[in-house]
């Protein structure tokens, strides 16, 4: 466990020449100083948060060493147990105050609302977004639409990266049209990856990613949906073969009937007609 001090933060700063990446395991005390503290441009730093952040705290601007503005250029939050409020308590002062944060990539994180964290990821001038799959389906489908809808409108925002995070179910939430609602928002993404397995490509969403790309000509690079073409296929496959089921199941109570009232089985079937 890494306790954040005066001490800790000196040592940090004397190496800042040769620093590539930093990994902080259930990380406690003051993170503000982690995002600003730095001596020049750390552009090519990446920290990365393991397990959980409820020992840190983000102490007022006036009560720890003042403000370079210098800071990584990436952080990663990973195996992490903490809700969004208190990722957004935490990490929000530390993007306000840091003029280099570019990336970020939140990985197995189980906080109950995206939405709380979609201003997180407008602010400043975040460059790329990656969000692994880590969400419940029930979770993701009662903030999908807004938390779209709020990003839509970064200015800054170059690649969003989010395998397994869209899906398409029974009930009529379709994946690919809001992504598609939000391409027609949005003009800064240049490339764009959401391929997962709970993805089907329906009619309806395949046209409203195509009619996306009729005003939005930023998009230069997409990733193929592998996985979601071969859900939509087994799930073809898998609706086929339950047709099948369902013809010769009733072909079968067809004969039958004709069994009991219409053949030698039954031998009053003149007097049945």
């Amino acid at each position: 466990r890494i306790q954040m001090s005066s001490a800790v933060a000196t040592a940090l700063r004397a190496h800042s020449s040769t620093l590539k990446s930093i990994t902080l395991d259930t990380f406690q005390g003051d993170i503000i100083p982690l995002f600003s503290m730095w001596p020049k441009e750390m552009s090519k730093l990446c920290i990365t948060f393991q397990n959980t952040l409820r020992g840190a705290f983000a102490l007022p601007p006036n009560q720890h060493a003042p403000d370079t503005r210098f800071g990584p250029g990436s952080i990663i939050i990973c195996n992490n147990s903490d809700d969004s409020d208190t990722l957004c308590r935490l990490l929000l002062p530390g993007i306000r105050s840091n003029d280099s944060l570019k990336h970020i990539t939140m990985s197995s994180t189980f906080h109950g609302d995206l939405v709380n964290l979609a201003p997180f990821f407008v602010s400043g001038e975040l460059q790329t977004l990656t969000l692994p799959s880590f969400l419940a389906k029930s979770t993701y489908v009662r903030g999908s639409e807004k938390f779209f809808e709020i990003i839509s409108a970064s200015r800054s925002l170059q690649e969003i990266h989010i395998p397994g995070q869209l899906f398409s179910n029974t009930t009529g939430h379709d994946g690919l049209v809001v992504l598609g609602a939000f391409l027609k928002k949005n003009r800064s993404v240049r490339k764009l990856s959401f391929d997962g397995k709970s993805l089907i490509l329906t009619l309806n969403g395949v046209k409203a990613l195509r009619s996306a790309f009729y005003g939005n000509k930023k998009v230069i690079e997409m990733e193929y949906p592998k996985l979601a073409e071969q859900a939509t296929f087994q799930g073809l496959k898998d609706e086929t073969g339950r047709c099948i089921q369902e013809v010769y199941s009733c072909k079968n109570t067809i004969k039958q009937i004709f069994k009991r009232h219409y053949s030698k089985y039954n031998r009053n079937w003149r007097e049945t007609r």
